[in-house]
């Protein structure tokens, strides 16, 4: 039962009362401990817990990660290092901002590709060149002073 049904509202307020909530996701009746808060960010809203068990939400964050990560890779790859044309490990990629007084945040490094949508990450990305990790070295050692 979804929604906000006449039935649908009688359940959830049957198994509140138990102490119980059926996740959206999995749609499997758990105790509401197994519930995350929605959090301070998000307007009050029933019960104050999200719709998706702690698994679900779990599970949706790092199936997001690893989807965000696999374009983000993808996107070094097609570029290559400005400086030799090295386009073969994504791993031995990084991105490199052009004006560090326009960083937001660090690309891949963290928790970026949990932190932010992936639309924010290809923004921070138009900022950036890609440099392979001795270019990006060799960049970083000679252009600040000893």
């Amino acid at each position: 039962m979804h929604g906000n049904s006449r039935e649908a509202l009688k359940e959830k307020a049957k198994l509140s009362d138990q102490g119980l909530k059926r996740c959206g996701c999995c749609e499997n009746i758990k105790p509401l401990k197994d519930f995350p808060p929605i959090g301070a960010t998000k307007k009050y809203q029933g019960d104050g817990l999200k719709s998706n068990c702690r698994k679900c939400e779990s599970s949706y964050g790092y199936d997001l990660r690893r989807k965000n990560k696999q374009v983000i890779r993808r996107m070094k790859l097609e570029s290559g290092c400005i400086i030799c044309g090295y386009d073969e490990n994504p791993i031995l990629l990084h991105w490199h901002h052009r004006d560090p007084d326009e960083k937001l945040f660090a690309i891949g490094v963290g928790p970026s590709f949990a932190a932010h949508s992936l639309k924010k990450i290809i923004a921070e990305t138009k900022k950036c060149d890609v440099l392979c990790q001795p270019c990006h070295m060799e960049h970083h050692s000679t252009s600040k002073e000893i």
